[in-house]
């Protein structure tokens, strides 16, 4: 998905004044139907719905005098875009109306400040020593990379070993390489971080201003990394491939990354795979697709079994259920909740030594969501996480509903 960038068009006057009057305008209203309020909500505007009214390119989209960040996105997890993405603090049970108005194919200048991040920093100008590690030089963001056949572990080619995105609230990253599991930054500040974390000279794994890293990942798929399970419920992560490639997209209203696999050793057989990551403003969530070019019979993810408590939510509040734990499990030696947000499949649960895992179901493509929370409000006690995972299973289950009028 490309990033969108924006300069000042007449159309924001004409919804205040009528001073522009060529472009179409559509009013949306939207409604959250909880008893509980929902701060940053996501509101998907279909793009089939809109094109019925006239808008056929990215719209202004005001909520009284405010107009907030849009974005292209894919708002079913397909990984094909198909509506406009924005955002909105909800009361409960509260309907808001919008004002909608098509840009003429012109682009906007944002009036909000950048509220998620990607990032995919990769070393220049280094040379090796004899054990391969890179010296000298330094880091430079780049928006796309293709892993080098001779890269190893620990080679320092790519800042924290990887590909990270982040909230103002958490930050995760996944180790470009073999590894290919998912750990977690956690932030005690809610400034973008990720340009200050993993330079020369510094250690993300001590505590700073910023947060630390706080978990201990080992072999095992981190926190929600995609794998598959064999007929004998063999564990096969995305670690054994033929060839991979990384790209970062940053928009104004979300930030992700998207890993290409090409000939995965899945429990299959060989699969070409793509992976995308999404975390969208003030959100613990993150959401993961993936696809793979070949069906696979059993999906999993999991979150790394540290002997704490493990939590799992009833299939009986709707299509998406959860996997969680919740303990004295980060690496600052204090409590740290993690989650897994997926389509209830009825599966049984399965384990391994390393891993609490969930069997997500077989085909081609599966969407979920990972979360965690270090030094937040939700992890504060156990009943608050547990609170928090039930408001979250609720909000996954009930989307913002748009009417375009």
């Amino acid at each position: 998905m490309p990033t969108i960038a924006f300069s000042r068009l007449c159309v924001v006057a004409a919804l205040a004044s009528s001073a522009c009057t060529a472009a179409p305008s559509v009013t949306v209203e939207a409604t959250n139907s909880l008893d509980q309020g929902r701060a940053q909500a996501r509101i998907c505007l279909p793009f089939s719905n809109l094109k019925t009214k006239g808008i056929e390119s990215e719209p202004v989209v005001l909520l009284g005098q405010q107009r907030l960040a849009v974005s292209a996105f894919d708002c079913d997890g397909d990984q094909q875009t198909d509506s406009w993405l924005t955002h909105a603090d909800f009361g409960p049970r509260e309907t808001l109306t919008f004002t909608l108005a098509s840009s003429g194919g012109a682009r906007l200048s944002p009036q909000h400040a950048t509220a998620t991040y990607a990032e995919l920093a990769q070393r220049v100008n280094a040379e090796a020593d004899k054990e391969g590690v890179l010296k000298g030089g330094q880091y430079v963001s780049v928006n796309a990379t293709t892993l080098p056949a001779n890269h190893t572990v620990g080679d320092k080619l790519y800042k924290y070993e990887g590909l990270g995105w982040e909230s103002a609230r958490v930050a995760y990253r996944v180790y470009f390489d073999a590894r290919n599991a998912i750990d977690i930054f956690g932030k005690q500040v809610s400034r973008l971080v990720l340009p200050e974390v993993g330079l020369d000279g510094g250690d993300y794994h001590t505590l700073a201003d910023w947060g630390m890293d706080v978990l201990k990942v080992g072999p095992s798929l981190g926190l929600g990394s995609p794998a598959s399970l064999g007929q004998d419920g063999r564990l096969v992560g995305i670690n054994q491939f033929a060839g991979a490639s990384a790209e970062v997209f940053n928009t104004p209203a979300a930030s992700g990354i998207a890993l290409n696999h090409r000939g995965w050793q899945s429990a299959d057989g060989p699969r070409d795979t793509r992976t995308e990551i999404w975390i969208e403003p003030d959100s613990l969530l993150s959401r993961v697709s993936v696809h793979a070019s070949a069906p696979i019979a059993r999906w999993a993810t999991g979150i790394v079994r540290h002997g704490v408590d493990e939590l799992r939510g009833s299939a009986k509040q709707g299509e998406w259920n959860y996997l969680a734990s919740y303990g004295k499990q980060s690496l600052a030696d204090d409590a740290l909740g993690m989650a897994i947000f997926y389509r209830e499949t009825n599966s049984p649960a399965v384990d391994n030594e390393y891993n609490l895992l969930q069997d997500l179901g077989s085909g081609n493509h599966q969407h979920y969501y990972l979360a965690a929370a270090w030094r937040q409000p939700e992890s504060q006690t156990k009943s608050a996480f547990q609170n928090w995972l039930a408001a979250t299973q609720k909000i996954l289950n009930h989307p913002i509903q748009v009417v375009v009028k």
